[in-house]
Order: C-alpha cells, then sequence, then structure tokens
C-alpha cells in the first residue's frame, strides 16, 4: 500500500490492548502517513509490571524498523517515566543509533510541548496510585 503513505510512515507500539489511540492517532494525522500500530499487553499497570516492558518495547523497535518506518512512536509514559527524561532519552538514541530510526516517546512530546509554551505550572490526573504519580511528577 505505498500509494498511501507517499508521506512517510509512523510506526506505533501501544501499551496496552485498549482501543481510543490509534483511532485518536489516525485521525491526527495527514494524508499520505501511513501507521503500523503494534501493540504490547501491558494489563496490571503497576511498577513492578512497567519496569520489564523496555525489552518488549525494542522488540517491537526493531520490528517497525524491519518494515521501513520514517518514525517509530513508542506509547506508554508510566513505563518510560520510570526511567526519568535522562534515562529514556538514553535508550532512544541507543534504538536510534541502533535501528537508524527516530524514536519519539509520549513523555518527551508531552515535556516539548510544556517548553515551547514556557509552562511553568501542570495539573495531571492519572488512575495510577501515589507512589506512581510522584515518579511522573518528577519526570515532568
Amino acid at each position: 500500500m505505498a500509494f498511501s503513505s507517499w508521506r512517510g510512515v509512523v510506526g506505533m507500539i501501544n501499551p496496552t490492548m485498549r482501543p481510543g489511540v490509534t483511532e485518536e492517532v489516525c485521525r491526527l494525522l495527514p494524508e499520505g502517513i501511513g501507521l503500523i500500530p503494534l501493540f504490547l499487553n501491558i494489563r496490571r499497570g503497576t511498577a513492578d509490571e512497567f519496569e520489564t516492558m523496555m525489552p518488549h518495547y525494542e522488540k517491537l523497535v526493531a520490528v517497525l524498523a524491519e518494515q521501513k518506518c520514517d518514525l517509530i512512536h513508542p506509547h506508554g509514559a508510566p513505563q518510560r517515566g520510570l526511567l526519568g527524561r535522562k534515562g529514556e532519552g538514553k535508550i532512544g538514541k541507543a534504538w536510534e543509533r541502533k535501528y537508524k530510526v527516530p524514536v519519539m516517546s509520549v513523555a518527551q512530546n508531552h515535556v516539548n510541548a510544556l517548553n515551547a509554551v514556557k509552562a511553568k505550572t501542570i495539573v495531571g490526573a492519572t488512575y495510577f496510585p501515589p507512589k506512581l504519580n510522584a515518579i511522573f511528577a518528577r519526570y515532568f
């Protein structure tokens, strides 16, 4: 289907099997951008589960790189937030070097957007427990 993705292809990794995010991304992408969504199967949403997910993400990054995606976009701020911005940045850069494809996360996008508008204070709302929320607050 190269005709439908004449501008490029985005590879997206969703952390859960829940619908919603993929549909929203499809609505936001301009005509000519193809999307290859892949899914992990995070179920519990706990810190110990998140801490084990990065190797699973990397396997899917490799699959998307093999498909010649122009950009790889792993979703899932919690598991990446546990690494902190520096840790997440190191992993993203390592994947970019290894797979020769730009990698951009949701959390990085949030930080870039907040910096662009010079936000000094933000309010976050999640369904996660206070311990995880504190980790996310440190990230931002």
